[in-house]
């Protein structure tokens, strides 16, 4: 009967212990604001935020303030955002990588090299920086000093998001996420 009892009580504890703790582990930062976010990033303690409109936001205190940094960005539409290493590279709606070196006070267009309208930038600690545009891959493995196309083998070369996975780079291409919809709209009739 005891191990019963304390079988049932850690159960309950546990029940509603584990999910308040659960709950209270989400808490609103304190901004950024000025535009909607696209994307985060984190680099060491600092943690930064793409806005489409406000250019790219950085916290030092876990979200607690933010600052804009956007010295050298000539278009503040930012859609996605990538660290490699110390580098923070920033890719743009309607064109245009940026590379910051120093924790996002300054920036530099990088896009010298490739083609097309940018879509999606994801990065290694390596130093390769890989970017997605609707003429396909373009790699980089000088942190975006030269880039090559890199798209031989893909169905399509238009590319909407980007994935480093251990040693593999996942472009999406349209073509994909449309046979996905698809099947799942037959499977929804069904």
């Amino acid at each position: 009967m005891k191990p019963k009892i304390i079988l049932i009580a850690s159960i309950l504890w546990l029940t509603f212990f584990s999910v308040s703790t659960i709950r209270s582990q989400w808490v609103q930062a304190n901004g950024p604001y000025g535009g909607s976010i696209r994307a985060l990033a984190v680099e060491g303690a600092n943690i930064y935020a793409a806005s489409n409109g406000s250019g790219v936001f950085r916290s030092t205190d876990n979200g607690e303030s933010w600052k804009v940094v956007n010295i050298g960005l000539t278009n503040l539409g930012i859609k996605a955002l990538a660290v490699s290493a110390t580098n923070l590279f920033a890719g743009t709606f309607g064109g245009g990588i940026f590379r910051s070196t120093d924790s996002g006070r300054s920036w530099v267009d990088i896009t010298i090299g490739i083609t097309g309208s940018f879509s999606a930038v994801a990065a290694r600690e390596s130093g390769d920086i890989f970017v997605g545009t609707n003429k396909g891959v373009f790699r980089s493995t000088d942190n975006g000093s030269n880039w090559q196309h890199s798209s031989n083998g893909l169905k399509s070369n238009t590319i909407s998001s980007l994935l480093i996975l251990d040693t593999n780079i996942l472009p999406e291409q349209p073509i994909a996420v449309f046979f996905f919809r698809r099947i799942m709209a037959q499977i929804g009739r069904l």
